[in-house]
């Protein structure tokens, strides 16, 4: 018996060659599921590490996710944050303000700027200034927020003691409190990834080669990231600080961490400028090191600030010292005149010295007094 099998024969064709291409489809599936995996894993890493305070919440308010330095600053694990409303952490003289502030934000979808007094577990408080990069569903439905708070107390007392002691000053701290506010809105417009991070951001290998930096590195030092990448850290380095990042590389080698470093950066045009140094580790998707990340935060304000500080107090002290010279010198005259008097009258007056005595000994250890205090 023979049997036609040319259906079957061509059913079995078209079935090896779908199964071909659902085998690519699924290799495809597979390479888009690892760099996905990638992608998530590297800006993950930015928001557990960042140095800024970070937390993610929803309408209610309720804190979905945060990163460890919000933990640490705030003094509470993260298994304790999670779930906590954000009112929590409010200090109790700012929750009506706090309350005004969080409605406005689910009416407009928008928080700027925002000062408020917060509170650690430990009850003691600090000024924190908040800004927030809204969440959206797939329809486009604002469904909570990614804030970020930055601790501004140092700022404020430094602005109250200038205002408080240099009056002479104030016009100046105006024009560094608009300034200030401006990097505020500058910073607003960018979010808390590593992309939009206002600070100078730069990713670097254990080869201190920069494999990744933001926008504001780019800017700040005026070269394209084509330009940056690939070249070594130490190649924006000023010279007067070459020592310092060394020292604060071999920090990191023991510590893990880099924190608070002053570093002079010097731009394409040869410009240097100082920066404070923040660096964290970087590790892969298996735990382990691949280098790190490298916050710095550009400080030229605040050194103008402090070096126009000195001038006046130097300026201060010189006309202290001049004014001091000037009434040594119209003192001294009127005490010569005195002194010279009395001798003279001494001398025309024998008599006088011996009826006298004690008089005249109490006015001559006087002008010695004077003259010696001038």
């Amino acid at each position: 018996v023979l049997v036609d099998l040319t259906t079957v024969y061509k059913a079995r064709k078209m079935l090896d060659s779908n199964q071909g291409q659902i085998k690519k489809q699924i290799d495809d599936l597979k390479k888009s599921n690892m760099l996905l995996v990638k992608t998530e894993q590297k800006y993950r890493d930015l928001y557990e590490n960042s140095p800024d305070l970070l937390r993610t919440i929803n309408l209610e308010g309720i804190v979905l996710d945060c990163n460890n330095s919000y933990c640490k600053y705030l003094g509470y694990a993260k298994k304790e944050v999670i779930g906590m409303s954000v009112f929590d952490f409010v200090a109790p003289q700012n929750i009506a303000e706090y309350t005004n502030s969080f409605e406005t934000w689910k009416t407009t979808g928008h928080v700027a700027n925002t000062k408020v007094w917060l509170k650690r577990k430990d009850n003691s408080e600090f000024l924190g200034l908040i800004n927030a990069t809204n969440l959206y569903d797939f329809d486009g439905k604002l469904v909570g927020s990614n804030t970020t708070i930055r601790d501004i107390s140092d700022l404020c007392e430094i602005r109250k003691t200038l205002e408080d002691n240099e009056k002479k000053l104030q016009q100046r701290n105006a024009a560094l409190t608009t300034a200030y506010d401006h990097l505020l809105e500058t910073e607003q417009r960018y979010s808390t990834l590593y992309e939009k991070s206002p600070d100078l951001l730069r990713t670097v290998d254990l080869n201190e080669n920069i494999i990744d930096c933001n926008d504001a590195y780019c800017y700040s030092l005026g070269y394209s990231r084509e330009e940056v990448i690939g070249k070594s850290l130490f190649s924006h380095v000023a010279e007067q600080s070459m020592p310092d990042i060394k020292d604060a590389l071999i920090e990191w080698d023991r510590t893990g961490f880099i924190e608070n470093r002053e570093i002079w950066l010097q731009r394409k045009n040869g410009d240097v400028f100082p920066t404070l140094l923040l660096s964290t580790n970087l590790y892969d998707t298996n735990g382990k090191l691949t280098g790190r990340i490298g916050a710095l935060r550009d400080m030229s304000v605040i050194h103008a600030a402090k070096k126009e500080i000195e001038e006046h107090k130097t300026q201060r002290l010189s006309a202290i010292g001049e004014l001091s010279a000037r009434i040594a010198h119209y003192l001294r005259n009127p005490l010569s005149v005195i002194t010279n008097t009395l001798e003279i009258i001494k001398i025309q007056n024998p008599n006088l010295k011996e009826t006298n005595q004690e008089k005249l000994e109490g006015m001559e250890r006087g002008v010695e007094r004077m003259t010696h205090r001038i």
